[in-house]
This record gives structure tokens, C-alpha cells and sequence, in this order.
């Protein structure tokens, strides 16, 4: 998956107060079970991260929802973790070696 930066900007804005934020979640994850239903998965685990407006204050709030065998969330939720650790690490060592080339490919200055 890529970011898509405009929309991570447009998804970034606060939410205007923490009761809006709770209805936006609320339908969010209706929505998500929803879908769940329609596309027969078995089990889901959904992550959510939302900044709202707390008091003149910019806030972030994680919340969770889990669907399906509540017993599998802490397996797909490692194996997750797993594959993201993996990615961003190799993400990590191929601009290290990126680096390390093109300093490489530098023409000496003495």
C-alpha cells in the first residue's frame, strides 16, 4: 500500500471535538463490519488513529475494534507487526546502502 498524501492530509484534519470524533469511529466501524459481512472475512482487526480538537488543543485518540474469532486478534495483529517491521527494515537498509553508494561513487577531493 502507498500513501496517498492528499488524502492523508484531508484524513489528518481534527475531528471538531471528541463527540464528533466518537460518531465518525462509530460509523467507521459499522461500516467496517458491514463490509466484513459482505466480503465473508473471517476475522478483522481495525486500528484506528484520529486527531481531534480537545480544549484549543490538537489531539490524537487510537482506539481498536476487533470481528470474528477474538481468539486469532493477537496472532494477526504479531503477524502484522512482523511484516511491517520487515518491510520498514528493508525500507531502512536499502536507503543506508543507497547512501553508502553514492558516497562511493564520489569523486575523492584531495
Amino acid at each position: 500500500m502507498t500513501t496517498d498524501k492528499a488524502t492523508y492530509r484531508h484524513c489528518a484534519e481534527p475531528h471538531e471535538s471528541i463527540e464528533k470524533a466518537n460518531e465518525a469511529a462509530t460509523n467507521f466501524y459499522k461500516a467496517v463490519e458491514a463490509a466484513r459481512k459482505e466480503f465473508r472475512m473471517e476475522s478483522v482487526v481495525v486500528i484506528v488513529r484520529m486527531n481531534i480538537m480537545h480544549e484549543d488543543d490538537e489531539v490524537q485518540a487510537t482506539t481498536h475494534a476487533l470481528y470474528g474469532d477474538m481468539g486469532s486478534a493477537c496472532d494477526m495483529l504479531a503477524y502484522t507487526f512482523g511484516q511491517e517491521k520487515a518491510s520498514r527494515d528493508a525500507a531502512t537498509m536499502a536507503m543506508i546502502s543507497k547512501g553508502k553508494k553514492q558516497e562511493e561513487d564520489r569523486p575523492s577531493r584531495r
